[in-house]
């Protein structure tokens, strides 16, 4: 199962033990409740149709774990049942298909966006196909044609540059994404608490500093970008 490097180091941290190459093989009862459960070693196989290796049990390579609590955590799956009859069409993966750029699905009229269409993702995808389907939903109602529109936004309001030492924009243009203070280990194995901290005051202004400022592709912003090229005096900036 794959996981963000932080989520690796974070679990090896605490204290867990990470099995590679091992599968369940059955759970093991005593007087009606659960004590252990039975793994079995993997090895990879030879490729498959589809180009991949796919795991193959080792003969008698059992082993077993005690245990007093097991957490089933396989995959993530949508729970897509109540469509089955639906005309809608499910992928190999029970996710919704649509049409990529509009996010119609393969019945007129029925629209669909987020994870139930690209498995797990984060939020901001979700929300994005969220606003692309509603636009798309707009444009079937009205019986126009449905296609998608791309528009760039830019701030309209021009905002006059941070001015900063030489020494401050040099530092600023070298220095790496702070990082927030995590409880430790020993702390956070114990208990349910968030794990990472907010970014300090000082953390955060200095984090700010370091914005890309969309607003100068603005007319007005290129106009100052070009002004500041004429005065040579770039480096009093953050800049692109």
């Amino acid at each position: 199962m794959p996981a963000h490097k932080d989520e690796v180091e974070g679990a090896l941290e605490e204290g867990i033990k990470i099995e590679f190459l091992t599968g369940p093989k059955k759970l093991v009862a005593e007087n009606g409740k659960l004590h252990a459960c039975e793994f079995i070693r993997m090895k990879m196989g030879a490729l498959d149709e589809s180009n991949r290796r796919r795991p193959e049990p080792i003969a008698g390579s059992e082993f077993t774990v005690e245990l007093d609590t097991l957490i089933v955590s396989i995959s993530e799956s949508p729970d897509t049942s109540f469509l089955k009859n639906e005309k809608v069409e499910l992928s190999k993966g029970e996710t919704i298909v649509v049409n990529p750029e509009t996010f119609e699905t393969k019945r007129k009229g029925v629209f669909a966006g987020g994870d139930v269409v690209t498995g797990p993702n984060t939020v901001v995808d979700a929300v994005a196909s969220g606003k692309i389907a509603a636009q798309s939903i707009e444009q079937y109602l009205h019986g126009e044609e449905i296609k998608r529109e791309y528009k760039l936004t830019r701030p309209s309001m021009y905002i006059e540059p941070v001015k900063l030492t030489t020494e401050e924009a040099e530092e600023l243009l070298t220095a790496k994404r702070p990082e927030p203070k995590q409880l430790s280990a020993k702390i956070r194995k114990t208990n349910f608490k968030e794990v990472e901290a907010v970014l300090t005051e000082k953390q955060a202004v200095k984090e700010a500093k370091r914005c890309l400022r969309c607003e100068l592709e603005t007319e007005d912003g290129k106009k100052f970008i070009e002004e500041l090229k004429e005065s040579k005096v770039t480096s009093q900036y953050i800049h692109r």
